[in-house]
Order: C-alpha cells, then structure tokens, then sequence
C-alpha cells in the first residue's frame, strides 16, 4: 500500500461498464469531463469503455485516439 494522500494518487484509467445499452459518443463525453473534473493528476488517464454493443462512429474515433479503450464481449471473454 501506499502512504500518499488519496488527492495526491494519480489515475490511469477511468472506464464505464454497460450491459444491454448501446455504447454512443455521450458515454465517451461523460469519461472525459470526469478526468478533467480529477484535474492534474488524472491528465493522463485512459478512458475505457465495456459493452456489447458500440456505435460505429465511436468505434472508429476510439480506433484513432490514444487515450481511448473499447472493450467488446469477446475481448473480455476470450483475451483479445
């Protein structure tokens, strides 16, 4: 464990899970205010997103960020 203050602890991911509701680009909106809302010490976070369904528009932005994560149903079933 580590002794830094919870404020001082830097975030690295921050993600929204969703079973049977459609992954849009609002989700992907929400996760980005969030970490400007953590402010410095989440600068760099990245921003993930689970599901099984995902608009196809937000698919390809995620495919072309570097900051973003889709993880489909097979992903976390098989590893992939």
């Amino acid at each position: 464990m580590t002794d830094r203050e919870p404020a001082t602890r830097r975030s690295t991911a921050i993600g929204e899970a969703k079973a049977g509701e459609r992954i849009v680009r609002r989700h992907l909106d929400r996760l980005v205010e969030a970490r400007h809302q953590l402010g410095p010490r989440a600068v760099e976070a990245r921003l993930l997103l689970d599901g099984s369904s995902f608009d196809q528009g937000l698919v390809v932005e995620g495919a072309d960020r570097d900051d973003v994560e889709i993880v489909g149903l097979e992903r976390l079933d098989h590893g992939h």
